[in-house]
């Protein structure tokens, strides 16, 4: 009699706090005895994943990992993309590999991701599927053989904004060592249509970077064009072969008018023997100069201009340079020059 009198008393507790629950009123203690709620109905595509509609093809895949004994704890808000869940659960599922220095969970999210991929409509879900099983099958090789591995921040494209032409802006990428053992950043190389507006500084290299550590290097940013500048960064490091580096898009924008360069004309006058060559400039402009020849310079530009013969030796007179040495003259052109040699054979 007193058992079923205490079972009635709970019984009567468990219904107040039920009615109080529905009421709107939070009560975590004894919420488990009042059932599950009604599921939501679910349409267009989606499906009940725990009381929350998501799209299909994301369900499955939770239900997948779910099945094979993984669990990401994953935050799941209605219509949440395959995309957002994939990136969430590979990123749990390393560094739970990592710890527990076994691919058993990389192995399972990346199981459920190629059959999401088998079962996605094309588009973007079955891209996404794709891109990271790829992804946790590089994890995999990493914890495997107890490799280095990288991450920049930001990923894909880092947009330096926009500068004067002839001035400068600085942005930075945050290199981080994500993998087994240290990573060393061995060096860098700037390329595409405008790598010459975009450089790198060395404060990564050299040192290494143990696993979960982290640097920043500076990109600077000097367009010498107006409009839309781009290039690519290509971070080189202790990966084996066959890793081409690591790769990061560089934008910005120029702005203004480039100055306009002053040039001026450099005219060579040779008076030669048979026996000589001619006159050649550096930097090029003139190039074996035997009657009259000329070159147009930027203003300011020093020019060396060399004689050279093509039999025997020979004497050299120059007319109209900054200064001579034997067979060169040297000419800093902030004007029109004319510059005259006179070249012939020593006779013996």
């Amino acid at each position: 009699m007193k058992l079923d009198a205490a079972r009635r008393a709970r019984a009567g507790i468990l219904r107040r706090t039920c009615a109080l629950a529905l009421a709107g009123v939070l009560i975590i203690t004894g919420l488990s005895a009042c059932g599950p709620g009604p599921k939501p109905t679910c349409s267009g595509g989606t499906e009940d994943y725990k009381g929350t509609c998501v799209p299909q093809v994301t369900a499955e895949y939770l239900a997948c990992i779910q099945d094979r004994g993984f669990s990401s704890s994953t935050e799941v808000s209605a219509g949440v993309p395959l995309l957002r869940v994939a990136d969430s659960t590979v990123q749990v599922a390393y560094k739970k590999s990592k710890e527990e220095d076994s691919t058993v969970s990389l192995q399972v999210v990346r199981d459920c991701l190629t059959l999401a991929e088998q079962a996605a409509t094309p588009g973007t879900d079955r891209g996404a599927a794709r891109q990271y099983a790829q992804q946790a099958a590089r994890d995999i090789a990493v914890v495997r053989q107890r490799l280095p591995a990288i991450e920049v921040d930001p990923q894909g494209t880092l947009d330096c904004g926009t500068a004067s032409i002839d001035a400068q802006v600085t942005c930075q990428v945050t290199i981080k060592s994500t993998g087994v053992t240290a990573l060393h950043i061995t060096g860098t190389e700037m390329t595409g249509a405008n790598s010459g507006d975009f450089t790198a500084d060395g404060e990564c290299l050299g040192a290494p970077l143990d696993p979960d550590q982290a640097c920043t290097m500076t990109i600077q940013f000097h367009p010498s064009a107006s409009g839309e500048r781009n290039a690519t960064l290509v971070i080189h490091q202790n990966l084996p072969p066959p890793d081409h580096g690591t790769t990061l898009e560089l934008t910005g924008t120029g702005k203004g008018t480039p100055p306009t360069t002053q040039t001026h004309l450099l005219t060579v006058t040779v008076h030669a023997s048979a026996t000589v060559g001619g006159v050649s400039s550096s930097p090029p402009g003139i190039t074996g100069c035997r009657d009259v020849c000329t070159g147009t310079f930027d203003d300011g530009t020093d020019i060396t201009l060399t004689a050279t013969y093509s039999q025997g030796s020979g004497q050299v007179i120059w007319e109209g340079c900054n200064t001579t040495s034997g067979d060169t003259c040297t000419v800093h052109l902030i004007a029109d020059r004319a510059v005259t040699a006179r070249l012939s054979p020593i006779l013996g």
